[in-house]
């Protein structure tokens, strides 16, 4: 019976630890921004004493009407992913439009750029 509550206990303890805990995205690399793009900040304006990756772009088009159509996170994502590929954490000036009706060769397109950069 001991051994059981000290099991629990230990248990118990474990998981609510993991609750309190958070995760640095601070700290993350390019590489692990590729595996969790969702996770990258996007910033205003590029700030000082930084180093500018460059310019990224992001565009779907569905050449299909059974694809989903994008939505803000979709093509947000997709730059963010865009971003850490170049090896940039963080992005700044950020500009996107999706546009559900679609275009001439498209039944639904979104396109975003932005500014990719190393944070420091």
């Amino acid at each position: 019976m001991m051994r059981r509550l000290g099991v629990s206990l230990v248990t118990v303890l474990a998981l609510s630890a993991c609750s309190v805990t958070s995760i640095d995205y601070d700290a993350y690399t390019a590489e692990e921004f590729i595996k969790a793009p969702q996770w990258m900040e996007i910033r205003p304006s590029v700030p000082k004493d930084v180093v500018v990756v460059g310019d990224v772009t992001a565009e779907i088009c569905n050449k299909k009407r059974s694809d989903p159509v994008p939505t803000d996170d979709t093509i947000l994502s997709l730059l963010k992913l865009r971003a850490a590929e170049k090896g940039g954490t963080r992005l700044a000036n950020v500009s996107f439009k999706v546009t559900p009706e679609g275009t001439d060769t498209c039944f639904s397109y979104a396109r975003a750029s932005g500014t990719a950069y190393i944070h420091k």
